[in-house]
């Protein structure tokens, strides 16, 4: 039997840290949207032969949006696009439910601190990973912009990754997880957690 004391106050505390980070505390989100835009643009400044990327700040937060992706083609002659991505979703809500779930792990707090370490890098790589993709996805697109040529094959498979890794707000939460889980746990935590609801449940009936 799984024990339900444990994993009802794992989600209520996951609930909690999650609730706490996700409200919108004075300069937290504006440091978030610094940071990735600072991320972006390092990563992406140079993109394939001949293409560059900068994220640049929206001029009004009333959008749905809030960084803007200029996109620039030099060759052969010079071309530029646009994009408008909101980096909360991004970026921040990903990273906010990994802390959320290592924080709330049943597991020492030394182990959670390494977690949340590792789990920090992994899941700013994933955001990356999404904002290429996206990019990859842009860039090989029929247009005067286009710096990949994709057949249709391997377009569509860009498409459905997109829509799945990008664009899906299950993402948000589901790769977190993952992460969050090879982080975190090791392999004789469950075993041990299971044996220790055992005797337990063995020490009521005798």
């Amino acid at each position: 039997m799984f024990p339900a004391k444990r994993l009802s106050g794992f989600f209520l505390r996951c609930v909690l840290y999650y609730a706490i980070l996700v409200i919108p505390w004075p300069g937290l989100m504006d440091g978030y949207r610094t940071f990735f835009r600072a991320g972006g643009n390092l990563l992406f400044k140079s993109f394939g032969d001949g293409g560059s990327v900068s994220f640049e700040p929206l001029s009004s937060l009333d959008h749905a949006q809030d960084t803007r992706l200029v996109l620039r083609k030099t060759k052969p002659f010079s071309v530029s696009g646009d994009m408008d991505i909101k980096s909360v979703y991004v970026g921040y809500r990903p990273t906010i439910f990994l802390i959320a779930l290592v924080l709330a792990a049943p597991v020492p707090w030394s182990r959670r601190l390494w977690a949340l370490l590792w789990g920090l890098v992994l899941v700013n790589a994933f955001v990356a990973f999404r904002v290429w993709l996206q990019l990859v996805n842009a860039y090989s697109d029929p247009n005067a912009l286009a710096l990949y040529s994709l057949g249709p094959f391997w377009k569509g498979m860009l498409r459905a990754a997109v829509l799945v890794l990008f664009r899906a707000p299950a993402a948000h939460y589901v790769v977190p997880m993952f992460i969050w889980m090879l982080v975190t746990f090791r392999r004789g935590d469950l075993q041990r957690m299971f044996a220790r609801q055992k005797r337990t449940a063995n020490a009521k009936t005798a």
